[in-house]
């Protein structure tokens, strides 16, 4: 497991690049990229230990990089809605929970 724990922060730590662009050339506040920064390479953490655990689980890479593709797809989740309404922050933590249930099975 240390194996995966490492790519995986590495796999975090690279989706982080995006962070100069924000606060250079876009001038958005640094707090808020540093927060959404931090949200997104959690984010990306947690995908990296799920990619890991789907790789042993089914040694299959396909399955890893079709997945991928799809989150690429679909984006990082749009956290600041949850905070404008509460079934929707209700929604987003038993998603969560559901995600983390299913990963340790």
């Amino acid at each position: 497991w240390s194996a995966a724990v490492l790519s995986a922060g590495c796999f975090g730590l690279a989706h982080s690049h995006h962070m100069w662009e924000h606060i250079t050339i876009e001038k958005k506040p640094i707090f808020r990229v540093l927060v959404h920064t931090a949200l997104h390479v959690l984010i990306t953490i947690i995908f990296g230990l799920y990619s890991a655990q789907m790789l042993y689980s089914s040694r299959s890479l396909i399955a890893c990089v079709l997945l991928h593709a799809l989150c690429n797809i679909i984006g990082i989740p749009n956290v600041s809605l949850p905070m404008k309404n509460r079934f929707v922050l209700l929604a987003y933590i038993v998603g969560l929970l559901s995600y983390c249930y299913v990963c340790v099975l």
